[in-house]
């Protein structure tokens, strides 16, 4: 890991005479890291704006560095690990990226300043702009594509410079292996696979205005400044390119960058998003498989409860048959030996062994008048009453 070591006022001093942009660039450390840095060891920053007021010399406000007994202190500036850190970030790759595009020198990066030779794309985009006005939608001096051709919104004075930057586009997609389609009226950039949503229009700038009535009113007029527009799933999302500096049309291998980084990005949480979905389902289907494990043991269970209490209600049912027999045996016994036996005493023991076989579980024998459901029920309410 290398590093760079300042006093606190060297980094104040530092910090006041460029612009956080170059000195990260400098010293290839985030810009996010050095505001960080300058916070923990209170070292003021310049308010936004500072740099603009400066070229225009305008007037300044100049913070002082406090504690300036600690000036001499040692600061670290710790420089992103050229093997780890900086390659992971966002801003390192797209700016490599980018010196890629503008060094492969079979990229068509500059846009003419004629249109020729355009593309079908384009052709059909400046009739739609120029001859086909019924069909433009004109908002504020804006003129727009009608659906189904590629989105451009610019005043007319704008249509030239509009339809001569998505002609180089169109051109720089194809040369990059990449596709520019219409979908449902929707204009997309194809980039390895993924549909972008693309759209170059004109920027408004608001003007406010009071009515005789004191209310403010916001009103839109066209600006001359073109911004590229792209998103993928919801337009509050989007990265929006546009003149400033650079004109846009000197922008195209930022915008070509951009558009790629975001396909990968996309691509890559899809990726991620199906990992996710193949491990909530093998979750689900363990869960399931354990789900189906535990009914089982817990229907094997059941059933041998159930088994178990058919065979107790069973030998509940011979055990009592066998107590019925010893009585009516006993019963029989005693009117031969005191000579009591009568012809109803003989049908009542016919009957009763009957009965009997019709409750033993070994036997039993069917019964006109009474079913399956008494062999249980009788003993329980007899058991009930008797306890």
């Amino acid at each position: 890991m290398e590093k760079t070591t300042l006093t606190r006022k060297e980094l104040y001093d530092l910090v006041w005479s460029i612009p956080m942009t170059s000195i990260s660039k400098k010293y290839e450390i985030s810009s996010d890291r050095l505001k960080g840095i300058c916070k923990k060891v209170n070292v003021p920053m310049p308010d936004n704006g500072y740099w603009q007021k400066l070229q225009y010399k305008k007037p300044l406000t100049i913070k002082e560095l406090p504690d300036e007994r600690l000036s001499n202190k040692e600061v670290v500036l710790n420089v992103i690990d050229k093997n780890v850190e900086i390659h992971s970030s966002e801003i390192f790759v797209r700016n490599r990226l980018i010196k890629e595009i503008e060094e492969n020198h079979h990229l068509p990066i500059q846009v003419p300043l004629k249109l020729t030779n355009p593309d079908k794309l384009i052709a059909e985009a400046k009739d739609s702009l120029t001859v086909d006005k019924q069909y433009n939608r004109d908002y504020n001096g804006l003129i727009s594509t009608k659906s189904g051709l590629v989105s451009i919104t610019v005043t007319q004075e704008s249509i030239g410079r509009a339809l001569r930057f998505m002609d180089a586009l169109i051109k720089l997609l194809r040369a990059r292996g990449h596709e520019l389609i219409i979908n449902q009226g929707t204009t997309y950039a194809v980039v390895f696979g993924e549909e972008i949503v693309i759209c170059l229009q004109e920027k408004l700038r608001i003007e406010y205005t009071v009515n005789r009535y004191g209310w403010r009113n916001r009103e839109y007029h066209p600006s001359g400044i073109l911004m590229f527009r792209m998103w993928k799933h919801f337009w509050w999302h989007q990265k929006v390119c546009m003149d400033g500096k650079q004109l846009i049309e000197f922008q195209l291998p930022k915008i070509l960058a951009n558009l790629e980084l975001y396909a990968k990005k996309e691509i890559e949480e899809k990726r991620k998003s199906e990992i996710a979905r193949i491990k909530r389902e093998e979750e689900l289907k363990i869960l399931q498989e354990r789900q189906l494990i535990e009914n089982e043991i817990k229907k094997r269970i059941e059933n041998e409860a159930s088994a178990f209490k058919e065979l107790f209600v069973q030998a509940s049912r011979l055990h009592q048959a066998n107590i019925l027999r010893d009585y009516i045996q006993t019963v029989e016994a005693n009117a031969i030996r005191s000579g009591n036996i009568s012809e109803e005493l003989n049908n009542w023991i016919l009957w009763a062994k009957q009965k009997v076989e019709w409750y033993d579980p070994l036997i039993n024998r069917e019964d006109s008048l009474l079913n399956e459901k008494y062999k249980i029920s009788l003993f329980k309410d007899f058991l009930k009453e008797w306890q």
